[in-house]
């Protein structure tokens, strides 16, 4: 089932501001892993939520529990769910 389209803005929005960097432009990896791949392959969604707001700081990536509310690291899933699974294509989604 797709993400309302506010939240999945919301997560866009976030992802934009922390993550991009290292996981590109549109969650496909810069440098760090493609995380359009790691949510279909390799993390639920509990594992991604713990795995952004603990980070994994042996391998370069922050704590973000810092930073970000888990209501937050839910929105950056529901981004990279819904562009993963094709439902969203790339650049910016629409918002209402």
């Amino acid at each position: 089932m797709a993400a309302p389209a506010d939240e999945v803005f919301e997560g866009w929005k976030l992802f934009h501001i922390h993550c991009f960097r290292c996981h590109g432009f549109d969650a496909e990896g810069a440098g760090a892993p493609n995380l359009r791949e790691t949510v279909k392959t390799r993390l639920t969604r509990s594992g991604f939520i713990v795995t952004v707001l603990g980070g994994r700081p042996e391998r370069g990536m922050p704590v973000w529990g810092e930073v970000l509310q888990p209501q937050e690291a839910e929105r950056i899933y529901q981004y990279i769910v819904e562009r993963a699974t094709g439902r969203l294509g790339p650049g910016r989604p629409p918002s209402s």
